[in-house]
């Protein structure tokens, strides 16, 4: 999805259908931040 969304956190996390947050958290999480 990063990739698809060129790192835009905001487009990723709409089409995730997540906020901001969550998707950096799980970013954090799985080493991509």
């Amino acid at each position: 999805v990063m990739k698809y969304v060129r790192n835009n956190q905001t487009k990723a996390a709409h089409l995730l259908g997540l906020n901001r947050g969550t998707l950096r958290k799980k970013l954090k999480q799985y080493g991509l931040l």
